[in-house]
């Protein structure tokens, strides 16, 4: 993958919010995300399971393994580490603290707050400025499993908005179109990095029950973050997580920030980016 200069800083503290929907694409020709062209991906480099990302040295933070750069074909810039790795951003941020009875005992007075950051900020290739950061509010219902029989009506927290926006994260582009081999989630949660790569896929072997035998939490999200993972192997791109320190989330402003939005989605929205 060929690359061209980018300059501006890829870590600036300044966040917009963006509640951004799936576009209608009428030309099912055209090379787009939604139409992408069909691609071959031998069975030996097709991935199930998420991996961890280990970095060169454990006192790196994501500046100094990944550069902002601008791959060729690809419409913006991106985080980018040897030509064929990117990496995303993405927190959680919960405005309300409940108490085991349900009553709120504090916070910011917002909802729950999702945000990942996929790029550096700057212009796209059709001249279209974007900070990086994508926002949005928790859905107030999950999204539809049959196993579930429907929505999951949402109990805000910040474990559920952290995976929340995981998923968007990993939907918001088609990263195989765009030639990446693996894709590298930077959070700040552990519960999101020792599920994803560990207990889901034990969960799911023990029919979502714990070691305990307690019903997995969140198990609606856990289910389409598989989904997700699955797909994206099928196209021969893995998915890795990486469990940085909160003050190299980016992502953590725009979270917070969104949590204070007043406009939310009551159902499950997929969010994707065109031109981006």
């Amino acid at each position: 993958m060929r690359f061209t200069p980018y300059n501006p800083s890829p870590y600036s503290s300044k966040t917009t919010t963006h509640a951004l929907r799936t576009p209608t694409i009428t030309d099912k020709d055209a090379h787009s995300q939604l139409h992408p062209p069909k691609k071959k991906v031998p069975p030996k480099h097709r991935f199930e399971k998420c991996a961890l990302f280990v970095p060169p040295k454990n006192t790196m933070g994501p500046g100094c393994i990944f550069a902002p750069a601008q791959p060729e074909g690809v419409p913006g810039p991106r985080f980018v580490r040897g030509g064929k790795q990117v990496l995303v951003f993405a927190a959680g941020f919960c405005g309300e603290k409940r108490g085991g009875d349900g009553e709120v005992e504090g916070g910011n007075g917002g909802g729950a707050g999702c945000a990942f950051t996929f790029r550096p900020p700057g212009w796209s290739r059709k001249g279209v400025f974007h900070d990086g950061t994508v926002g949005f509010r928790l859905e107030s219902r999950g999204p539809p499993t049959p196993a579930l029989r429907g929505s999951v009506v949402d109990v805000h927290t910040n474990e559920r908005a952290e995976l929340r926006a995981v998923i968007a994260a990993l939907q918001f582009r088609r990263w195989d179109v765009e030639g990446w081999e693996s894709v590298v989630v930077a959070v700040d949660s552990e519960y999101v990095v020792g599920g994803a790569t560990e207990m889901v896929w034990r969960w799911r072997e023990k029919k979502w029950r714990t070691v305990r035998k307690k019903v997995v939490l969140n198990r609606d999200l856990w289910e389409v973050l598989i989904q997700v993972v699955e797909r994206m192997g099928r196209d021969g791109v893995e998915v890795l997580f990486w469990k940085i320190r909160k003050e190299d989330n980016v992502a953590c402003g725009g979270a917070r920030d969104a949590s204070l939005l007043k406009e939310v989605d009551g159902e499950f929205t997929e969010y994707r980016g065109i031109e981006m």
